[in-house]
């Protein structure tokens, strides 16, 4: 009785209804989107994979539905199982703690669809690299200001660098969010997962929305049959041997972690490069860009013009 609605919708019905219940669709970042989806997703039948290493904050009750403030400084994922099993206690949630990178893609390989929440083109280069390398179908979106995008990619057809050129600005860090822009782009993620799902897609296809002009337009997807990804098959935010974590394009701030664990001498650094500032356990040089180091190998690149520069920056600093 619970789905009784659904199974009353000719594109769903029992048998749909019963292929949901046995599906399980990852979501990378309980933010915005993702708090948003997987509710909606959540009372659909669908089994969870929730993703994603931040707290919550007062700044995310805005627009993040599943929190409130008793649950300020507490991880996002935990907090959501528990609320989505309070919904629905009979759907499986697995939770990773973790913020999706390079070392731990394998959370991933095991669903039958992934959700891009992210609020980073980082993230979702990588989960496109993912994809294209295993064959998994995954589903983009983002919302800035009171613009929507969402985005269906299938296996041998385009994929998102058939868009997005991997040095696009990235102004997540620094732009107002409508949160009913939010509700929408999440409601339209919720609706192109349960049509893939139940294989009622069609070609790759880049949807529009404009909360506050009431604007939408779907546009479709062509291959780039130059795409470095899904036609040369170069994996570069896969196979490297480092990644980019996180940046912020607009002032050129990018962290970068080593793919396998890689300590820093901080005497060869000392020797080979202009330190600006030394301290325990970092030290800040000047290598075309001011660069943090980290014991641990992480660098934090200041300034720099593009991922390109802050690639070769690392790369210089992780031969030495």
């Amino acid at each position: 009785m619970r789905y009784k609605r659904h199974e009353l919708l000719q594109n769903i019905s029992n048998k749909g209804q019963e292929i949901l219940s046995k599906s399980r669709v990852a979501i990378v970042g309980m933010g915005a989107l993702g708090s948003n989806v997987s509710e909606l997703l959540a009372r659909s039948g669908v089994n969870l994979i929730l993703i994603d290493d931040d707290k919550v904050s007062l700044d995310n009750l805005q627009r993040q539905k599943l929190y409130d403030e008793k649950g300020i400084g507490k991880y996002k994922v935990k907090i959501a199982k528990k609320k989505l099993k309070q919904i629905n206690s009979s759907i499986k949630i697995d939770v990773i703690n973790k913020k999706l990178d390079f070392s731990n893609c394998s959370y991933i390989k095991e669903v039958d669809l992934i959700l891009d929440c992210t609020d980073n083109m980082n993230a979702r280069f990588l989960i496109n690299d993912f994809c294209v390398k295993n064959k998994k179908k995954w589903i983009y979106g983002s919302v800035i200001r009171s613009v929507g995008y969402v985005a269906r990619f299938i296996p041998d057809n385009a994929c998102f660098r058939c868009i997005f050129d991997k040095n696009v600005i990235d102004n997540s860090c620094d732009e107002g969010v409508l949160n009913m822009a939010v509700n929408i782009v999440a409601s339209i993620q919720a609706i192109e997962t349960i049509k893939i799902l139940l294989n009622e897609y069609k070609v790759p296809e880049l949807i529009f929305i404009d909360a506050w002009d009431y604007r939408i337009n779907k546009i479709k997807i062509l291959r780039n049959k130059k795409c470095a990804c899904c036609v040369k098959k170069q994996f570069d935010f896969l196979d490297n041997n480092f990644f980019i974590v996180s940046s912020c394009t607009s002032s050129g701030d990018y962290k970068i972690k080593p793919k396998l664990n890689k300590n820093i001498n901080f005497d060869v650094i000392n020797k080979k490069l202009k330190v600006i500032k030394k301290i325990e356990n970092f030290i800040i040089v000047r290598k075309i860009r001011e660069v943090t180091i980290y014991k641990n190998g992480e660098l934090l690149v200041k300034g720099a013009k593009n991922r390109d520069e802050a690639n070769k920056i690392a790369e210089m600093i992780y031969k030495l």
